[in-house]
């Protein structure tokens, strides 16, 4: 599913951004908290790429959450961004890195080597939910990946457990990545990596984060701080539909919103129109050049 018809309770209007959900850094791995209660299954992304990820029933999230709209909604405005469910631009977006990084065989072979286009990158994947896109750059030969989700259960129960399911899938003696947690809103966490004031990552992947006026919004405030002036060499990809009926945003809008900034360079670098969903797309977004 995508989230054009997306179900959702409450406005889904702007918050006012002193209203966001804070940025909190978890440790699932190293305190233990990391949760194996979700079902493990096989998920096909391609004829190439076979992932694995949890699986928790809409009952199991209601009682993770404490919210018993979620076994009706995919989406509560300042509660719950929908991170349980898997969103089919997750798929597009590993698809399309799998294209852009020329990979003719899965990370999980053992005659797979590294493409300089990832290997020793480091990685951050906002709004992750499952995570697979930054599972999969993990897989691929980042150094260090990122994954910051609105809500820290899903990080937890899902997020953590889905990377430790796949780099067991990595044949012996291939290195596995450094790994970090972000819960809050993407904005409050691009403000917290950037008053570190490391090096900027050098790939940014989301997908399905803009599906409103005010997502979209927000994600292009985040992209601004990720992505210093100057930082010509990150690349970001945003996977979404092209239009999101009923709830506003899409590819289409992003694209017209981070052109008219002046700020970055935008394209859609991959496509699906397979007659079954509205058309979506993976569009490249990069800091324009300093004149």
């Amino acid at each position: 599913d995508g989230r054009e018809g997306l179900t959702a309770t409450g406005s889904s209007g702007a918050s006012a951004d002193e209203a966001l959900k804070p940025f909190v850094e978890l440790f699932p791995i190293s305190d233990g908290s990391a949760s194996t209660a979700a079902r493990v299954e096989e998920h096909i992304v391609s004829d190439v790429i076979r992932m694995s990820k949890g699986r928790l029933e809409s009952g199991d999230v209601s009682r993770l959450l404490g919210l018993e709209a979620v076994t009706v909604a995919d989406l509560i405005p300042g509660e719950y961004e929908g991170g349980f469910k898997l969103w089919e631009g997750s798929d597009d977006l590993v698809k399309c890195l799998c294209e852009e990084w020329r990979l003719q065989v899965s990370p999980c072979e053992a005659e797979f080597a590294p493409p300089p286009e990832v290997s020793g990158k480091r990685v951050l994947e906002l709004g992750c939910g499952h995570g697979l896109p930054g599972v999969f750059a993990a897989l691929a030969g980042a150094s260090e990946v990122g994954f910051a989700d609105f809500n820290a259960e899903v990080l937890t129960h899902l997020t953590a457990p889905n990377l430790l399911a796949n780099l067991a899938r990595l044949p012996p003696g291939r290195d596995a990545p450094s790994a970090r947690y972000f819960a809050g809103d993407w904005l409050r966490t691009a403000e917290a990596l950037h008053a570190e004031g490391s090096p900027p990552y050098d790939i940014i992947l989301t997908s399905e984060t803009v599906y409103s006026h005010d997502s979209t919004r927000r994600l292009l405030q985040a992209l601004e701080l990720l992505l210093p002036e100057g930082a010509t060499s990150v690349k970001v990809y945003i996977a979404a539909k092209s239009y999101y009926f009923g709830v506003g945003g899409g590819a289409q809008q992003f694209q017209k919103l981070a052109l008219q900034s002046g700020k970055f360079t935008c394209e859609s670098v991959y496509a699906v129109e397979d007659g079954a969903s509205n058309k979506r797309e993976v569009m490249l977004l990069q800091r324009q050049p300093q004149s």
